[in-house]
């Protein structure tokens, strides 16, 4: 919800490749959090799921 409608609105100056480039470095941050046990895995995985799922979505509100 938060990279696919507040975020484009708030950060006009995201390109696609800047929430690429952080899209990527959220996934590898929550991997290692659910790796490490610093969030339940349960979060880390719908976490992922929801980077991966919406990344269209999030792309598109950067070229917006």
């Amino acid at each position: 919800m938060f990279l696919a409608d507040w975020f484009p609105r708030k950060w006009l100056w995201a390109s696609p490749d800047w929430v690429k480039s952080h899209g990527v470095s959220s996934k590898e941050f929550f991997q290692r959090m659910g790796e490490t046990g610093h969030v339940p895995p349960e979060t880390a995985t719908d976490v992922l799921d929801t980077l991966k799922e919406g990344r269209d979505t999030f792309l598109t509100g950067a070229t917006e």
